[in-house]
């Protein structure tokens, strides 16, 4: 039996084996699922905050990432209103179970996102890379984005 990475040694049709000293046979490429490589975790934008509404919770992560302003305001917000808090970056490939997703910048505030779509690397997003929709009339991510900029009038002044 031959086996990848191991000296083996051929035999010609009539089962002899060759003069030739046996070769090393270059080990298999074995595909690897992409439910066994390590998730695939979401941590920001170029110029955006990223965060993931998981079971009632804002899942974001707490590391990797700058800690801006209005991110401050949404756990504000959040610790207020009894909304749970995750500093865990979510993973994409729980995306099928999220109720929603947001992005914060202080030019967007708190933007809930209808659409996520996962492009292949170094390509722009076709509509075939659609991996989600979410419905945010009256969801937890529209209630959040009036929250927030509630939030942000109430500390600001005229100028």
């Amino acid at each position: 039996m031959t086996m990848a990475g191991v000296a083996t040694a051929r035999k010609r049709a009539d089962g002899s084996l060759p003069d030739e000293p046996p070769r090393l046979d270059p080990p298999a490429p074995s595909p690897t699922p992409r439910s066994a490589l390590a998730p695939l975790r979401l941590l920001e934008g170029s110029q955006t905050n990223f965060y993931a509404l998981i079971d009632g919770a804002v899942h974001t992560a707490d590391e990797g990432v700058l800690k801006g302003t209005v991110r401050r305001l949404l756990f504000e917000v959040c610790e207020r209103e009894g909304i749970p808090v995750v500093l865990s970056a979510p993973s994409l490939e729980g995306a099928g179970g999220w109720e929603g997703a947001m992005l914060s910048s202080t030019s967007r505030l708190l933007l809930p996102i209808d659409e996520l779509y996962v492009p292949k690397a170094g390509k722009r997003s076709a509509p075939s890379d659609l991996l989600r929709r979410f419905e945010n009339k009256n969801s937890l991510a529209a209630r959040l984005r009036a929250l927030v900029a509630s939030e942000v009038e109430a500390h600001s002044c005229e100028i």
